[in-house]
């Protein structure tokens, strides 16, 4: 038998990121209360930053909390579009571990091999993982089908004509 999927609507962005924000601080209070600890994987992007926000307001035991992304690009943990970066500008003020998933290997083999070690010793599974979506439909660094490179391509040639290409230079990413 199927699962009834649960669809919910909101009228404001206001409203969703309450919601969402509540929803997230009760499986981490969950966890908390049950283990004393609590693991998430949070997604990177412009869309979570007014949840992270809103969550950051809770008076949640955050040292007892690690933060790890769900996916990053293949940068310094310094660089503007690491994930893992504005995670930690949020959530480290206020005492949880936020854990990067890269190294500073730039070959993907080696930072995803650093990343494995890294997550290891991590309480398995996590109490939540959020996936985020982007605006052509990839999740988690995982970009949507076989003629991505075309696609790509063809946006950057636009991209360079028009914008600054630093900003649209694809960067490599690591996935947990």
């Amino acid at each position: 038998m199927a699962e009834e999927i649960e669809w919910w609507d909101f009228d404001t962005q206001d409203e969703l990121v309450d919601q969402l924000a509540g929803d997230i601080k009760f499986i981490i209070e969950s966890a908390l209360d049950a283990r004393g600890q609590a693991l998430v994987a949070f997604p990177g992007g412009s869309t979570p930053g007014p949840i992270f926000a809103k969550l950051a307001e809770s008076s949640i035991r955050w040292k007892n909390v690690t933060i790890i992304p769900t996916d990053d690009r293949l940068v310094p943990v310094d660089n503007p579009l690491s994930n893992v970066a504005m995670m930690a500008k949020i959530f480290l003020p206020l005492g949880a571990r936020v854990l990067p998933l890269n190294s500073e290997a730039q070959d993907y083999k080696l930072a995803g091999n650093a990343a494995n070690a890294r997550l290891q010793d991590l309480h398995w599974p996590p109490d939540l993982v959020w996936l985020g979506i982007g605006k052509d439909g990839h999740t988690a660094s995982i970009f949507p089908g076989p003629d991505w490179k075309k696609r790509w391509a063809r946006a950057m040639m636009y991209a360079r004509l028009v914008l600054r290409p630093i900003l649209f230079r694809p960067k490599r990413r690591l996935t947990a």
